[in-house]
């Protein structure tokens, strides 16, 4: 049996090349998890997009081509999907912080940011202007544009 990866690689490389991705990678097939609560209400499933093996592999490695340097540009405050960051770390610097504050009898105020549905509104023009002038080459920018 011949080894997938030497095809899968000129597949890949010929994808980035021409900045384009195969039409069935466009297409998905969604089904509904449910979650709790009534089977009856359309609220209580989870919708999740079923994709394409390939295209699967393929943004993997495209991630692991732009981690270190998404990584980079990420400011240090932001620990959230990040390689050797870790949320525990900046939950134990808050609690420090809260029991300084505490024992100088110190009025503390906290926000926290929901961003659970910022992806939702990101301008996309914005984001592949700022990928460019961050220095992650075109392909890298073209390719996500077609997906």
């Amino acid at each position: 049996m011949e080894p997938i990866t030497p095809m899968l690689t000129n597949i890949f490389n010929g994808i980035l090349d021409l900045s384009q991705i195969p039409e069935d990678w466009a297409n998905s097939t969604i089904i509904f998890l449910y979650k709790i609560g009534d089977q009856l209400n359309i609220n209580n499933y989870r919708p999740i997009s079923l994709l394409q093996t390939s295209y699967k592999v393929f943004t993997s490695i495209l991630l692991n081509r732009l981690k270190p340097k998404l990584d980079y540009m990420q400011p240090r405050e932001h620990a959230a999907f990040r390689f050797k960051f870790s949320t525990i770390d900046y939950i134990f610097v808050l609690t420090q912080i809260m029991e300084t504050y505490e024992e100088y009898n110190k009025t503390l105020y906290i926000a926290f940011i929901d961003y659970s549905k910022a992806s939702d509104s990101i301008y996309h023009d914005l984001l592949w202007l700022a990928s460019k002038s961050h220095g992650i080459h075109n392909q890298y920018i073209r390719i996500p544009k077609e997906i």
